[in-house]
């Protein structure tokens, strides 16, 4: 063999190992490639797998607050309704109030205009007024006392909203 026959053979195998070390390069790159590539799969994989998770738990929160705020609404209500109930009676103690005071001025005026003892008959007027009015401020203390606790629940409502 000639000298240049083997320098030609030296420069193929040498261009050869070249090459084979490119392509080791490129497959290692490509290896490299595919890990990065599952290693975002698998992650994409778990973000999607969490926000289902984190979707589902909203949707419970979400529903347990609604329910929450069904319930706090049906409680306003029956304040309202409770509320209605003392205000007829607040109005039903006044009305009773105001015929005892005016048949007490109508007995009164009759009695300073007419005979018979007028003392005793005030007095037992007065007893008939002194009963309504603790009942009227009992009443008029739970209307109020409705009043607060249906602010706190409108206020509750608010919240939930």
């Amino acid at each position: 063999m000639k000298e240049s026959d083997l320098a030609d053979m030296k420069n193929k195998a040498s261009a050869y190992e070249s090459k084979i070390a490119e392509l080791e390069m490129l497959l290692q790159q490509e290896r490299h490639a595919r890990e990065s590539l599952q290693k975002s799969q698998d992650k994409l994989a778990e973000m999607n797998r969490k926000l289902k998770e984190e979707t589902a738990a909203s949707a419970e929160e979400r529903n347990r607050l609604m329910a929450q705020r069904d319930e706090v609404q049906r409680e306003v209500e029956a304040q309202k309704v409770a509320m209605a109930k003392k205000e007829a009676e607040k109005a039903q103690a006044e009305a009773e109030l105001r015929r005892m005071r005016e048949k007490h001025d109508a007995k009164h005026k009759s009695q300073v205009n007419g005979s018979g003892d007028a003392a005793s008959q005030d007095d037992e007027s007065e007893a008939k007024e002194l009963e309504v009015i603790p009942n009227v401020r009992r009443t008029e203390e739970s209307r109020v006392t409705a009043v607060s606790k249906n602010e706190t629940l409108q206020t509750k409502l608010a919240n939930l909203k």
